[in-house]
């Protein structure tokens, strides 16, 4: 979430987008539903892509 407090290009598209720093923890907390990342793969436990996200690579792959 740091980089919503930058002041890059990254933070500017978000921000336009009315994508807040307090709405992304919010969001995240929620997701997350209490666990917290606590090591490298933390992450892997989530599988976010997979629940959240449509695999764009996985789309391509299977269309050739």
């Amino acid at each position: 979430m740091a980089f919503l407090a930058q002041n890059d290009a990254t933070a500017k598209v978000f921000k336009d987008a009315g994508i807040s720093e307090k709405d992304t923890k919010t969001a995240l907390l929620e997701m997350r539903k209490g666990n917290r990342v606590t090591d490298a793969t933390s992450d892997q436990t989530f599988n976010a892509l997979e629940k959240y996200a449509i695999n764009l690579n996985a789309s391509a792959e299977s269309a050739n």
